[in-house]
C-alpha cells in the first residue's frame, strides 16, 4: 500500500520504536508531563507517578505492532467496509498530530490518545467472531517478528 497516510504511518512508527521505558529521561519527561496535566496524581493512585509513565511508555511501544496488525486486516479480501472505515479513522487519528492530545507533548504524553483509539480499534475487532483468529494470530506473529 502506498499514499500519504502509509508513508505518515512508517514514519511514525519508526519514531515510535525507539521509545523505552528503561529510558529514564523519557520516562522522567512523561512524569512531569503527567504532574502537570494530573496535579496530585501521586494522591489519585497508589503507583507512584514515575511507574505510571513507564507504564505509558510501554503501552505507547505496542502502537507499531497494532498499526501492522491493522494493516493486514485493511489488506484482508474479506474485510468489509465497515472495518476498512474503522481502521482507516483509527489510523488517520494516529498521524493527526493536532488531535486531542498534541502528538508533541513532552516525554510522549500525547501517543496515549493515539493508543486508546488503535487499542480500542484492536479489541473491537477481537469482538467479531469472523476476525477473532485472524486478528490474533497476526498480533501474536508481528510481536514476534519485531522481536527479531
Amino acid at each position: 500500500m502506498d499514499g500519504q497516510l502509509f508513508k505518515d504511518l512508517d514514519a511514525l512508527t519508526k519514531r515510535i520504536q525507539y521509545l523505552s521505558p528503561s529510558d529514564e529521561s523519557l520516562v522522567a519527561n512523561m512524569q512531569q508531563q503527567l504532574a502537570k496535566e494530573r496535579q496530585g496524581i501521586e494522591d489519585l493512585f497508589e503507583s507512584p507517578a514515575k511507574d505510571i509513565a513507564k507504564a505509558f511508555i510501554v503501552a505507547i511501544t505496542d502502537i507499531p505492532y497494532m498499526v501492522r496488525s491493522l494493516m493486514f486486516l485493511l489488506e484482508k479480501e474479506d474485510c468489509t467496509p465497515e472495518w476498512r472505515h474503522a481502521i482507516v479513522l483509527a489510523l488517520v487519528y494516529l498521524v493527526r498530530s493536532d488531535d486531542l492530545i498534541p502528538d508533541e507533548s513532552p516525554g510522549g504524553y500525547g501517543f496515549i490518545d493515539d493508543y486508546i483509539v488503535l487499542r480500542m480499534t484492536v479489541a473491537n475487532a477481537f469482538c467479531d467472531s469472523t476476525l477473532i483468529d485472524w486478528v490474533s494470530n497476526v498480533w501474536v506473529a508481528t510481536k514476534r517478528s519485531a522481536r527479531g
